[in-house]
């Protein structure tokens, strides 16, 4: 069982996979970094809302500012600047935002 790091999952910008760690990038500017992969937190029930894009990533969809395709290539801008690059297997999770 993973330990909650964060009281309130909507605060939660994106996880972002570190080898075997995973970094919260909060909506206040903070980072958490916590010692279980990303895919024991994807599994968690508080993320389950949460859009897996890639190997790297689970974004929080509230915070999502826009998709950007480049050819065959799409990536996600978040509210706080971020590009986070979504992979090619995945792109089936962007359709309908």
């Amino acid at each position: 069982m993973v330990k909650a790091l964060v009281e309130n999952p909507e605060e939660v910008l994106y996880l972002k996979a570190d080898t075997n760690y995973t970094v919260y990038s909060l909506n206040n500017g903070k980072k958490v970094i916590s010692g279980f992969t990303l895919k024991r937190h994807e599994e968690r029930d508080e993320y389950n809302h949460f859009l897996r894009i890639s190997r790297a990533y689970l974004l929080n969809p509230k915070f999502i500012k826009e998709v950007v395709s480049e050819g065959a290539n799409k990536a996600v801008l978040l509210m706080d600047g971020t590009m986070a690059r979504v992979s090619r297997r995945r792109q089936d999770v962007l359709v309908g935002l």
